[in-house]
């Protein structure tokens, strides 16, 4: 089985004003995608921000998803924190809040991002460290080629510096020639700027092989 190689990114954002900056890069870019943004992520917690402005930065074509069978697989390192902390003082102070008790299941990692994309197939959160990313996307090269996917979206996200910051990983694949055309953002860290095939065994990491400068970079914050 042949595969695409649609998009692979991993960055470091700030949590500060990372909702203001969303919001103003749908305003210009996705217009269609503002209310939606607005809609579901409204207090959302920042992992769940960072994981979003990750898949905006890759500037792929979000409708292909929706019209395509398309899985989510996330991982993380532990889960939404911000709101997990915030949901346990005011629960302390006896004020606790079933609003807040809402924003505070890991799961809505992969599925706020499922429910952005108006996708209906398999999402789900996973627990794990990145240095098992490698084991999860060859998962989704498995619903690719057993369960008869056309698109798996695989990412990772961790809090870095006391949740200050994010770290957050984006891979697309997808059935070999099913996306036609290469979309790609003007900043960050993108490493395929260009659909690229990968033939049966190989892993899409190892194609591309960024994982020296990933560690860097996550070692150095």
């Amino acid at each position: 089985m042949r595969y695409d190689l649609i998009a692979h990114r991993c960055d470091l954002y700030d949590t500060e004003d990372l909702d203001q900056r969303i919001r103003a890069q749908l305003y210009m870019e996705q217009p269609s995608y503002y209310a939606r943004y607005c809609e579901k992520y409204r207090s959302a917690d920042p992992a769940n921000l960072a994981l979003l402005k990750c898949f905006l930065d890759l500037s792929v074509n979000a409708e292909l998803f929706h019209q395509h069978k398309t899985g989510i697989i996330i991982g993380t390192n532990d889960g939404i924190t911000v709101k997990q902390k915030q949901f346990t003082r005011l629960a302390l102070e006896g004020n606790s809040n079933p609003f807040v008790f809402r924003l505070t299941a890991s799961n809505l990692l992969s599925s706020l991002l499922s429910i952005y994309l108006d996708t209906e197939e398999y999402s789900t959160t996973l627990i794990f460290a990145r240095r098992e990313f490698k084991k999860y996307v060859d998962l989704s090269l498995r619903y690719i080629k057993v369960k008869e996917y056309d698109f798996m979206i695989c990412g990772y996200i961790e809090s870095m510096q006391a949740e200050k910051s994010y770290f957050s990983e984006l891979l697309i694949v997808g059935r070999a020639g099913l996306y036609k055309e290469s979309y790609f953002g003007s900043v960050g860290i993108t490493f395929i700027h260009r659909v690229q095939s990968a033939g049966e065994g190989e892993s899409p990491l190892e194609v591309m092989n960024p994982d020296t400068f990933l560690n860097s970079m996550v070692k150095n914050n």
